[in-house]
């Protein structure tokens, strides 16, 4: 069953797995292609021309790039100062589908950020 949302994936780059590295409370090192094989999605409305997804990227890139970083490491102090738009899409590539379907049968729960 098709549901009304679209979805963005959203695949880490290079200069993210330098950073990821460079952590020292992370003990594991992780390569760009270890990373991409299993990257976050955010479901978005359901459509989206161009412009109106690189103004809902812009509107959340500060949310999904400090999710990403927590994902790594919960030390904030680490994190990278700028974590603006610009460096979100240096840091990110971004896949965007404009379909999903819902194979499961089961109730969608929510989890609270």
């Amino acid at each position: 069953m098709g549901i009304n949302r679209g979805v963005i994936v959203v695949k880490p780059l290079q200069p993210y797995i330098d950073w990821a590295n460079s952590c020292d409370d992370h003990p594991t090192k992780t390569t760009l292609e270890i990373a991409q094989r299993d990257c976050s999605a955010y479901l978005l409305p359901h459509w989206y021309d161009d412009d109106e997804l690189e103004q809902l990227l812009r509107k959340h890139a500060r949310f999904i790039f400090e999710n990403e970083l927590a994902g790594w490491t919960a030390d904030e102090s680490v994190w990278p100062r700028r974590r603006g738009y610009k460096t979100f899409r240096e840091w990110f590539g971004i896949e965007h589908h404009s379909v999903v379907f819902e194979l499961g049968d089961g109730v969608i729960e929510v989890e609270t950020m």
